[in-house]
Order: C-alpha cells, then structure tokens, then sequence
C-alpha cells in the first residue's frame, strides 16, 4: 500500500521499513518508560488536590 498511497520507489520493501523503523525505537521506548513512571508519581499528587 506504501507503493501506492506514498508512491513509494519500486525498491521499497518491507525490510526497509522496518529498518527505518527500527532506528528510533530504542528512543521511543525509553520515553514511553519514563512517561508511565512519570503518571505512576503524578497520580496520587492529582489525587490530592480533588
């Protein structure tokens, strides 16, 4: 779908897709960690003030 909705080059695949993918991945789970840490210590702050 990529080849069509993007006009993807013939050359495109899935394995290069994943690759590209797989470049921030390292990133976007740490900041997905340190978010659900962060709302774990903010909850009961939040809780308090209701």
């Amino acid at each position: 779908m990529l080849k069509i909705w993007f006009s993807a080059p013939e050359a495109f695949s899935y394995k290069m897709a994943w690759a590209w993918m797989a470049v921030p991945l390292p990133k976007d789970l740490i900041l997905a960690v340190l978010a659900g840490l962060f709302a774990f210590r903010l909850r009961p702050i939040l809780q308090k003030q209701k």
